[in-house]
């Protein structure tokens, strides 16, 4: 617009500016037409696909345009097609309808609904008769702008254009652009696509482009030069807008996938959590059972002994005391089996496992003998305390599980260990990450069951397998395991032999030793000693 009023004047001389110029017109239209087609592959609109026609039917005049122009690809001044510059005048129109085309096509199916598009099986037939209806138009128009001129409106000034100005077909243009711009605006006005945005904004482009040319009157002028500029630029918005909208998906694609992938990751350690939770239920139940009959006994006591205070206070403290372990009871067990996001946090595996045995007796039944031996200096590490709980209780309940309704004995112990450049540890499978050189706090929790055969021990992490009967598990306990000790930078490997099986945790030792570490340290009473035994329990508590 700032060059309409310097649009007259004449502008530099540019060898091969036209030549050029149009060019690059046609690989821009060409390219446009490609991704649209091959968008329209992927969405079946009918939108896409008439858009894809008319930048086909616009590539093609404009090539028949180019052929047109004098000296180009004849010798001289003489043209390969039509005899003067009435047929480049006619084509020169004829392209520049083929985007107005594209507008009032592409609003006229949008105004169907959106939803309109091709069966899968269709879109290669679709795109074959679109190609071949663009080139049969070409062909058509190439006729309209050579043999039928005698039958067409005279709109030849030579280098002038103030004949098309004057003379109907420019005007028509015009109005058939502002109403394909109006119907497209309109239409799309709900929701409107980042390419549908752009074909607007290309036709407003190509009317500028009109304008200017036709202002400067002649080729050569500032008008002109401007026109074939805008009009390039026109041809590259559909193709710019294209591109940007692949990019746009990619990234909403990654975004979502990011997102989704949490999520599951999120809903499956749940899942693996309460699969954990489950197998403490047997215990949890039997513990239970126990308070509320001494509850039970406690309040009956209390009814026939009322006028004995001394009792009845007696009783009442019984009864509290089995209240609050029940309350400690179910606070510990919903501490274990919550929902929330991974919390990495510097802690004593020591004192870790001292505060899980409780929980962990329940998951054992008392013929299980359950030992736990604890390295006296192991150095802290970095987990999510409530993830190694869940880990250590899958561990177990995997070894009791190994060892049958006979029973047997289950070692938990720690200790230091360290690894080498380019080291790994005994058992590792040839898919495991690479572990870093340096210490490590190792974790092991062996059973002395029959052992696993060597194609179950290679594939015990893999989420879902499992080798027991159907209901009665749902393999996510190893992988949950396997996927712990990934996540706090080490491994988890198996040693199986006819004798038993040991499972190991590799877990970074933090080597500096920090005052909370310390701390947590000192909370394991005699950490050197060579075993504590949790099981078994008194026959009597067992009968309970």
């Amino acid at each position: 617009m700032v060059l309409l009023p310097y649009a007259a004047l004449p502008g530099p001389v540019i060898p091969g500016f036209l030549i050029i110029n149009q060019t690059a017109l046609l690989i821009a239209y060409g390219l446009g037409s490609w991704v649209l087609y091959a968008q329209f592959r992927r969405g079946r609109s009918l939108s896409l696909l008439l858009a894809a026609t008319a930048s086909l039917f616009t590539a093609g005049i404009m090539t028949l345009q180019f052929a047109s122009f004098p000296g180009v690809f004849a010798p001289g001044n003489a043209r390969l097609l039509g005899t003067g510059p009435e047929t480049s005048n006619w084509l020169w129109t004829f392209w520049h309808a083929g985007p107005v085309a594209l507008g009032l096509g592409y609003a006229a199916t949008v105004h169907r609904g959106r939803a309109a598009s091709f069966a899968p099986d269709r879109t290669a037939l679709a795109v074959c008769l679109s190609i071949a209806g663009a080139l049969l138009l070409t062909a058509a128009f190439g006729v309209a702008s050579t043999a039928a001129l005698p039958w067409q409106p005279w709109q030849n000034g030579g280098e002038n254009y103030m004949v098309f100005v004057t003379s109907g077909v420019g005007p028509c243009l015009w109005l058939l652009a502002i109403a394909a711009l109006g119907a497209l605006w309109w239409t799309t006005r709900v929701g409107r696509t980042v390419l549908e945005l752009w074909i607007a904004v290309s036709l407003v482009l190509l009317k500028l482009d009109s304008l200017l040319t036709q202002v400067g009157m002649t080729r050569g002028s500032v008008g002109w030069y401007a026109g074939r500029i805008g009009a390039l630029i026109s041809a590259l918005m559909v193709l710019w807008a294209y591109l940007h909208e692949v990019n746009a998906t990619y990234s909403r694609a990654e975004k979502l996938g990011a997102s989704e992938r949490l999520r599951i990751e999120e809903a499956l350690r749940h899942a693996q959590k309460m699969e954990a939770v489950g197998h403490l239920t047997s215990g949890i139940s039997h513990d239970f059972n126990n308070l509320l009959t001494v509850i039970n006994s406690a309040f009956e006591l209390i009814l026939k002994r009322q006028h004995q205070p001394g009792e009845v206070a007696k009783m009442a403290d019984l009864g509290l005391n089995a209240v609050n372990k029940g309350t400690a009871l179910t606070a510990q067990l919903l501490s274990f089996s919550g929902r929330k996001a991974l919390r990495p946090e510097t802690v004593n595996p020591n004192a870790v496992m001292a505060d899980f045995q409780a929980l962990a007796l329940r998951a054992v039944p008392v013929s299980v003998r359950l030992e736990w031996r604890f390295e006296s200096d192991a150095h802290p590490v970095v987990i999510d305390t409530l993830e190694f709980e869940t880990a250590l209780l899958n561990l177990i309940v995997n070894a009791r599980d190994a060892m049958g309704s006979g029973g047997g004995r289950i070692d938990v112990s720690t200790r230091n260990a360290t690894l080498g450049a380019g080291a790994m540890p005994d058992g590792a499978r040839p898919n495991d990450a690479a572990l870093a050189a340096g210490a490590y706090v190792v974790i092991s929790i062996t059973d002395d069951g029959p052992g696993m055969p060597e194609d179950v021990a290679t594939r015990a992490f893999d989420p879902f397998f499992t080798t027991k009967e159907t209901g009665k598990g749902t393999g996510l306990g190893l992988a949950q395991v396997y996927g712990f000790a990934h996540s706090a930078g080490g491994l988890a490997v198996i040693h199986t032999a006819p004798s038993g099986t040991t499972i190991e945790l590799w877990l970074p030792q933090i080597v500096s030793v920090t005052a909370h570490a310390t701390e947590s340290n000192s909370t394991i009473t005699d950490p050197t000693a060579a075993a504590v035994v949790v099981h078994p329990v008194p026959a009597a508590q067992a009968a309970q």
